[in-house]
């Protein structure tokens, strides 16, 4: 969780010098390295972006932010790749919803315990082999 903090502080200091679309990028690796904090504890290793969000909402049951995952994923290949697509033009609001998104995911953690732990992983188990 701390790099993903370290990655919303950046951010925030980008937003504030009008530097949105590198602000937007760091906004989504807060949140995307925060669903990887949780993966860690649960022994999951998962490089796929798109899959990260599917793992979300499919083992983990968060469909909300497995959405909310996945429009920032498409808002930082916008504001990388496309010149003149717009991001998000509202830095407060983008900066309060990854800061929810991160503290949700920080609850997640922070509730996991062995046993939730091992449910998770017999889950994600199933899961891999199409049973979920």
């Amino acid at each position: 969780m701390k790099k993903s903090g370290q990655k919303l502080k950046v951010a925030k200091l980008l937003y504030r010098e009008g530097f949105q679309e590198d602000a937007t990028s760091k906004i989504y690796y807060a949140m995307y390295l925060s669903v990887q904090a949780v993966f860690r504890r649960l022994g999951i290793k998962c490089k796929n972006h798109t899959v990260t969000a599917v793992i979300l909402q499919d083992v983990l049951g968060r469909k909300l932010l497995s959405d909310t995952l996945k429009a920032w994923k498409f808002a930082r290949e916008d504001a990388d790749y496309h010149v003149s697509k717009q991001t998000f033009t509202n830095p407060k609001e983008a900066i309060d919803v990854a800061e929810d998104f991160i503290s949700e995911i920080d609850r997640i953690l922070s509730g996991l315990d062995s046993e939730s732990v091992e449910g998770l992983r017999v889950r994600f188990k199933d899961w891999l082999k199409g049973a979920v």
